[in-house]
């Protein structure tokens, strides 16, 4: 029985290592034909999450506010805040003669998270309207 559980520990432990050799192979193949080492799904969502925090700046009383002016592209889609830090397009402060303003502010569903760009928000589309 210790024989049998020898001889199964060595075939896993030569298992593994041909497996991490195989993968170390592929990377270094990878790093060398394309200059970049590839990307791990981790990777990438943690790179991402950095992307969608550039959108965001540190505030004094609210801990986070919009960035005025960023824009970012994460997970598919594509969001950002104009100069005044709302998620529409720059406007001039002063109201023309004859335009109807009309200011859309709330949470999560306002910003619309599951929108792929601004122009597939709920709030743009009003506008349109």
């Amino acid at each position: 029985m210790r024989r049998l559980l020898l001889r199964s520990l060595i075939i896993l432990a030569i298992t593994l290592g041909l497996l991490a050799a195989a993968e170390a192979s592929v990377r270094l193949y990878l790093r060398l034909r394309t200059g970049a080492w590839p990307e791990t799904a981790a990777s990438s969502v943690r790179r991402q999450q950095a992307e969608v925090l550039k959108l965001y700046r540190l505030h004094p009383f609210l801990n986070t506010a919009p960035h005025g002016g960023r824009r970012v592209r994460a997970f598919g889609k594509e969001a950002g805040f104009n100069a005044l830090g709302y998620r529409s397009p720059e406007r001039p402060r002063e109201r023309p003669p004859g335009v109807l303003r009309v200011l859309c502010a709330g949470g999560s569903t306002t910003f619309d998270l599951l929108a792929a760009s601004n122009e597939e928000t709920w709030p743009w589309r009003l506008e349109e309207k």
